[in-house]
């Protein structure tokens, strides 16, 4: 295989020899339409110039199938061929119900990321103790679905089997300051000063991390799947 740059022509055969010429004492290939290396500008502009020829050239094959498709529903019309069209239809209503429905998916996401996401996020950092609020994120986002009523986009608390009811976020909030299995991640309530006290009396709430183990094994009795969540979101050390 050739090089491209030799510092001398030592042991080059004759025939080979007249494709290389002297450039600033080194040898390089003669080959048309390669810039010298040090002339980084010439590169640049050469590198320039072959994106832009691989664009409009993108652009032509592009165009060109656009022009063949549309050929080939011109002849296929002229012809009574019913079927060929019925296809060519079908593959583009298919395409754009493609399109239609990645759309309504994507703005579906950005709406429940505003709207459920956001709720839940500040009703968690609002009970959760601090760094417990990632444990009771996904019990609360579990609670709440989006929905539309007469054009308005609205929050809808579900029960505990998952149907819409007729909670608001206040009682959501309150029944989960009342469920004992998450009380250990539950701030004390500046209306009524309780809170959760992972076994310890006062009032005072504990961080995970705090808890003892007699209290990390009551709270992995009572409710393991929060349990494991603490554990794998750092809340606390495992025993």
């Amino acid at each position: 295989m050739l090089k491209y740059e030799l510092e001398n022509l030592d042991g080059v055969e004759e025939s080979v020899k007249s494709l290389y010429e002297e450039k600033d004492g080194k040898y390089v290939l003669k080959i048309e339409g390669i810039p010298q290396p040090q002339n980084d500008d010439g590169l640049r502009k050469k590198v320039d110039e072959l994106l832009a020829e691989k664009k409009a050239e993108q652009q032509k094959r592009k165009e060109a199938e656009e022009n063949a498709r549309k050929e080939a529903e011109e002849n296929a019309r002229k012809n009574g061929n019913i079927e060929a069209l019925e296809k060519s239809w079908g593959d583009k209503l298919a395409a754009r119900e493609t399109e239609l429905l990645n759309q309504k998916q994507s703005l579906e996401a950005q709406v429940y990321k505003l709207t459920v996401g956001s709720k839940a996020t500040e009703l968690a950092a609002k009970l959760a103790v601090p760094g417990s609020d990632s444990v009771l994120l996904p019990h609360i986002s579990n609670r709440l679905q989006v929905e539309t009523v007469d054009g308005e986009i609205k929050i809808r608390v579900l029960d505990l089997q998952g149907k819409p009811s007729a909670l608001s976020i206040e009682d959501l909030e309150k029944e989960f300051r009342a469920n004992e299995a998450f009380k250990p991640l539950i701030r004390a309530s500046n209306a009524s000063g309780s809170g959760a006290s992972g076994g310890q009396g006062g009032g005072a709430t504990k961080k995970p991390s705090e808890m003892n183990q007699t209290e990390r094994a009551a709270w992995q009795k009572d409710d393991p799947e929060g349990f494991a969540q603490a554990v794998a979101s750092g809340a606390f050390n495992p025993i």
